[in-house]
């Protein structure tokens, strides 16, 4: 699936780029953030729905909100300023205040993270310990 992570006093987003395919397992590099109006919005699932939200928040995030499988995932992040959201299936979103990762290498990111290691370096960590992350590395600072 992926890794994405953010360091709010680093400032820095980083995700991986390989998405694979659950039909014949190849793998190719796909976006995992975009840039929204004053937002950059990040995110891990199925890649249909990252783009299905994608839309959603280009509409001004409609109270009708898109079905979405249940390991979607996502941060919404202020471009100014850094601060972020966290939001999963339902679309609801969580104020955010500590380090954070998700996807199917989130639990290695935020695990390095903890142990001192800076946010890119725990993405690479976990791309070489999740399966289904990989690929280059896309790194933005914040602001931007």
């Amino acid at each position: 699936m992926t890794t994405v992570a953010y360091c709010p006093t680093a400032l820095t987003l980083v995700t991986d780029s390989m998405a694979t395919s659950d039909e014949s397992g190849e793998s190719y590099a796909v976006t995992k953030a975009w840039k929204i109006g004053d937002h950059v919005y990040a995110a891990a699932g199925d890649y249909g729905d990252l783009l299905t939200v994608v839309e959603w928040l280009r509409a001004g995030r409609p109270k009708s909100k898109p079905k979405l499988k249940d390991d979607f995932s996502g941060l919404w992040i202020r471009r100014d300023n850094g601060s972020y959201q966290c939001f999963y299936q339902k679309l609801r979103m969580t104020p955010g205040r500590y380090a954070t990762a998700i996807g199917t290498g989130a639990q290695f990111a935020i695990g390095a993270m903890d142990a001192g290691a800076s946010v890119i370096r725990a993405v690479e960590i976990a791309c070489h310990r999740d399966e289904k992350s990989g690929g280059r590395l896309r790194i933005i600072n914040f602001p931007c």
